[in-house]
């Protein structure tokens, strides 16, 4: 997971390094009202509107429709509030798309109270409104007029020369905000606190030496705190020639919380705060390679999530630490007097011949892991490591799928696709036995994953056919019998076909009683009686009995005309040849 969200913000990244959309310059306009000139309403007591514009004295609401504010070259700030309202809380209401444009370089504000420019009210400024501001080519969105600026449930989108400056505390939340300085200013910039809620920011500051976005109290008395609260926002920042985020008070205390939140940073450095700096829950930060994270004489990242990315070393003093996993991607080298740390539980990955060294007084503890692809040139320079108590390792590519089992030494070998090195682990070998087929079946860990192989020897019982041979000789002498020479021979033609010829050597038991069957039928064969015939003498009285001068029986064949001559003794034999015909 942490390598996946590390590929997604290494896409962000890109996208926060293409160069800001530059604003049009000249008059920027909507489909509603133009004002050519300025919305001055500094007169105003009573409530008052017209196209594009209302204004309600009772709430110091002023209400923008659709208007679109472009300078004539007259003025040096598009709106001018009602004097009556410094001192009170001022909203802004942004209905449909508004435009301010076009004015004054150097001083030139967007919006200021009581007069022209350079006004000092000590109110306050509420923007919020489903619609959108643009404000492009003005000196300032305002610079410190308004003490607290809350900007809710909005889109803010400016390109002015020297950002956005309140003068105590600025309140993001709900919102989508957009900040281009183009000068040597600050994105945005409050003397109090910054607080990010549930919103998109995005500003660059290309120009700025100390930071886009920065909470900074120079103040001696009152409130001498300085605080910077991010919670579940996305933060892009690009350009700028110091930090990213800054919060620190010269005359208090710091500090710095950022929750579930993602933020990219494409500046020189990340995140700083000068006493503490607190990470909570999912917090991605994604800096330029190699670059410094975050620096604080204090960081808590104890309530981070398992899936967090901090891209880059975080600083404590002259200590420096790796707090999540990270891949290096160019030489580094600890300096004189610092120490670099990766704790337990994170990985640090060299790039392809990447090399992490110290100098002769910085140190390098490896509590954790480093590792280093194995046709790697470079890796941790010799010495560099102070304590180790797990060793760098090479990072291969092994095909677990073609793991090769020796069943016979009880071993399995895997080979890197990319160098061609090997790991040979032991294995465990157990078998089993069931109806004459041996399963042995292999096991093995392999960089800490369990893998598992099988192979079988003999054959199955079950495809070993019955021995038939009794069968087969019990038949063959069946065979050699006539059905005629005995009284009934279906008892054995019965016991033949009686036989199942599929059977298998666990039924032999079977396969040898159809034999004995076969053998116990012939046995019983009873053959017929043929041993003669015998010819019952005369009867004296009866129509057997022939006299010897009785005359020969004399019959013509009526079919063909032959005349058959039959002596009483021939008729006597042929009578009796024919009942022995039927005892057969």
């Amino acid at each position: 997971m942490k390598k996946l969200l590390a590929i997604l913000l290494s896409a962000l990244l890109v996208v926060a390094l293409i160069p800001t959309a530059v604003f049009a310059t000249g008059q920027a306009s909507g489909t509603g009202t133009t004002i050519s000139g300025q919305l001055n309403l500094s007169s105003l007591t009573d409530s008052d509107s017209d196209d594009g514009w209302s204004w309600n004295a009772d709430s110091k609401t002023l209400t923008l429709t659709n208007l679109t504010i472009t300078s004539d070259g007259k003025y040096r700030s598009a709106i001018v509030l009602p004097a009556d309202a410094d001192g009170d809380t001022i909203t802004i209401v942004l209905e449909g798309d508004n435009y301010i444009s076009s004015f004054d370089q150097t001083s030139g504000r967007a919006f200021v109270v009581g007069y022209d420019a350079n006004a000092s009210s000590s109110g306050d400024l509420t923007l919020t409104g489903d619609g959108s501001l643009t404000i492009s080519d003005c000196g300032w969105v305002q610079n410190g007029s308004f003490t607290n600026v809350i900007i809710d449930n909005t889109t803010i989108t400016a390109e002015t020369v020297s950002g956005w400056t309140v003068g105590g505390t600025l309140t993001i939340q709900d919102s989508d905000v957009t900040i281009n300085a183009t000068g040597t200013y600050n994105a945005l910039y409050a003397v109090e606190s910054i607080t990010i809620i549930d919103s998109t920011v995005t500003a660059s500051a290309p120009n700025s030496s100390n930071a886009v976005i920065a909470t900074q109290n120079t103040r001696s008395s009152g409130t001498t705190e300085a605080a910077f609260v991010i919670e579940n926002s996305t933060i892009i920042i690009s350009g700028g020639l110091g930090w990213g985020l800054w919060c620190d008070s010269y005359n208090g205390t710091s500090s710095m919380t950022i929750t579930d939140s993602d933020i990219t940073i494409a500046s020189a450095a990340g995140a700083y705060s000068a006493d503490s700096l607190t990470l909570v829950g999912d917090v991605n930060i994604l800096t330029k390679s190699n670059r410094q994270v975050l620096l604080s004489d204090s960081i808590d990242t104890d309530e981070l999530t398992d899936d967090a990315v901090i891209q880059g070393y975080s600083r404590q003093g002259n200590d420096m630490f790796y707090f999540t996993d990270y891949t290096l991607t160019s030489e580094f080298s600890v300096i004189t007097g610092r120490t670099l740390t990766i704790p337990e539980g994170v990985t640090l990955t060299l790039a392809d011949d990447v090399t992490l060294s110290s100098e002769d007084e910085g140190a390098i503890i490896n509590n954790g892991t480093i590792i280093v692809p194995c046709t790697s040139t470079g890796g941790v320079a010799d010495g560099s490591l102070s304590t180790e108590s797990n060793s760098v390792v090479s990072e291969h590519s092994y095909n677990y799928e073609n793991i090769v089992w020796d069943y016979n030494n009880a071993t399995a070998t895997v080979t890197c696709l990319i160098c061609g090195e090997s790991i040979t682990v032991d294995a465990t070998i157990t078998s089993t036995n069931h109806l004459g087929v041996v399963t042995w079946t292999a096991k093995a860990t392999i960089n800490g994953v369990e893998y598992t192989s099988t192979q079988t020897t003999g054959t199955s019982l079950l495809n070993v056919q019955a021995n038939y041979a009794a069968v087969t000789a019990a038949i063959s002498k069946a065979n050699a019998l006539n059905a005629s020479d005995y009284v009934d021979f279906s008892g054995v033609t019965a016991a033949i076909n009686a036989v199942n010829w599929n059977l298998n050597v666990l039924n032999q038991s079977v396969v040898n009683s159809y034999a004995e069957a076969i053998e116990t039928a012939i046995a019983n064969l009873v053959p017929v009686d043929n041993t003669g015939v015998e010819i019952d003498e005369p009867v004296e009285g009866t129509d057997t009995e022939t006299e010897p001068d009785e005359e020969p029986t004399v019959e013509e064949n009526p079919t063909t005309g032959i005349v058959i001559t039959l002596l009483p003794m021939a008729i006597a034999i042929a009578t009796a040849v024919a009942n022995k015909q039927k005892l057969r």
